[in-house]
């Protein structure tokens, strides 16, 4: 195929295409649920740890979800009964374009999964996408043979756990590090936050954007939060369908209810939800 696939063909027919599990499973249990839905949420791992969804909602969102597949996606499974889409805004936003990234794996899976196609036909070229695609067109079509979703399931994930490399100060400053960059570098990428916005508004929707908590060791590495977000603010001022929950620096959550750095563990998740029902719940925004 005019590149090496030799090792990833290996990997993927010992099962081990990264994030199939997870997004099949959501990509079944959305479309059996889908129309008892008021409320989807999308976004990156930040708030697929963070919210527990109830009756009535869906967390559609998936770890490194970039701006480009959250609007899609909200395109994809918006319905008439759905009111509101609950949106994750984090740090690495502003300029993450995923399909650029070493991650780009994800968008065969999104494409093959859910009909979304790639954000930049040039990148998807350059990535040998197209040729992978037949590769992973293959496999997954055996894998979803043996597939059964979950009844009742709402998108929460599984089991929260982080490996000890991932735990290291080294490692995280330069995860941080990262997050940062993606944060300054120019695109266009932040304007799918108009998109969203404009869609929503053009379809009577409630958007909820959601800056999920982040530990102190997190915050002691980066610039002042009002940088890294005013992008984010500067788009959704003076929108009446639109409101910002900033839990960043929230006081109410400890050292105990994370995982890692950013990401909330299942203690620190029930907290989280909670807060956020009761907001959804003060706007008389769902259902239950």
């Amino acid at each position: 195929m005019g590149f090496a696939l030799g090792q990833e063909i290996i990997n993927i027919f010992r099962g081990k295409i990264v994030d199939l599990d997870i997004m099949a499973k959501k990509k079944f249990g959305i479309e059996k649920e889908l129309n008892n839905l008021n409320t989807l949420i999308v976004g990156s791992s930040h708030i697929q740890n963070a919210f527990i969804p109830h009756k009535g909602e869906f967390n559609l969102s998936m770890a490194s979800q970039d701006l480009y597949y959250s609007y899609e996606l909200i395109k994809k499974y918006d319905t008439d009964k759905i009111k509101n889409f609950v949106i994750s805004f984090s740090v690495f936003n502003p300029g993450f374009q995923i399909i650029k990234t070493s991650q780009f794996h994800k968008c065969l899976l999104y494409k093959i999964l859910f009909d979304i196609d790639y954000q930049f036909k040039d990148s998807a070229k350059e990535k040998h996408l197209y040729e992978r695609e037949v590769i992973y067109r293959f496999i997954i079509k055996r894998y979803l043979k043996n597939f059964k979703a979950d009844e009742n399931y709402l998108g929460e994930i599984d089991k929260y756990s982080v490996s000890k490399k991932k735990s290291s100060d080294e490692y995280l400053k330069n995860y941080i590090d990262g997050n940062i960059k993606n944060n300054l570098r120019e695109n266009e990428q932040i304007n799918f936050v108009t998109k969203i916005i404009e869609y929503a508004a053009q379809n009577n929707k409630n958007v909820f954007w959601i800056i999920t908590p982040h530990s102190e060791f997190y915050r002691k590495q980066i610039p002042d939060k009002k940088i890294l977000f005013k992008k984010l603010y500067e788009k959704c001022s003076n929108k009446s369908n639109v409101e910002i929950i900033d839990l960043f620096d929230d006081n109410r959550f400890l050292k105990d209810d994370f995982l890692d750095c950013d990401h909330l563990n299942r203690k620190g998740a029930e907290k989280f939800s909670e807060i956020i029902e009761q907001i959804l719940h003060s706007h008389n925004y769902t259902l239950s």
